[in-house]
């Protein structure tokens, strides 16, 4: 196993201690057991795993969002991967933080009008296909401002 020094802090935090004998497997590190055995058949079948999306998390640590690079070696005969891992975990919170913002009410914390719409618009085509009979009502509530507090 050849590491760079980022991934050898990583691993140890993961194992507690400096050595990797006691580094768990990725199948320890990884949350969704599925998801190893996506990026080895990527591997195997592809020869390689580009910016594969992964939640990983270390032993008595906060898991954290990983984007995964891996490529098929060959190192000295023996049959390897070498694989790049990047910690997305900040721009994973940003991401969440925007959709937060496009689909709320910053004001009620309620599902603003674009989510009504689209999650409006996903039921009607769902009805749609199961040619269900449908009844809507809508509601236009005016003097909002005076509920809210503001004047």
């Amino acid at each position: 196993l050849y590491v760079n020094d980022m991934a050898r802090r990583f691993l140890a935090s993961a194992g507690g201690g400096d050595g990797f004998q006691t580094v768990p497997s990725m199948r320890d590190l990884i949350m969704d057991p599925l998801d190893l055995d996506r990026m080895y058949e990527m591997i195997l079948r592809d020869g390689r795993v580009d910016r594969y999306e992964l939640f990983a998390r270390r032993p008595g640590k906060s898991g954290r969002h990983l984007m995964l690079s891996a490529v098929k070696v060959d190192v000295d005969g023996v049959p390897a991967v070498m694989t790049g891992v990047f910690d997305i975990t900040e721009r994973k919170r940003l991401e969440a933080d925007l959709e937060r913002l496009a689909n709320t009410d910053t004001l009620t914390g309620l599902p603003n009008r674009n989510r009504l719409f689209a999650q409006a618009e996903r039921i009607l085509d769902q009805l749609r296909a199961s040619k269900k009979p449908l009844c809507t009502m809508l509601i236009d509530v005016n003097g909002m401002s005076a509920l809210n507090g503001a004047h």
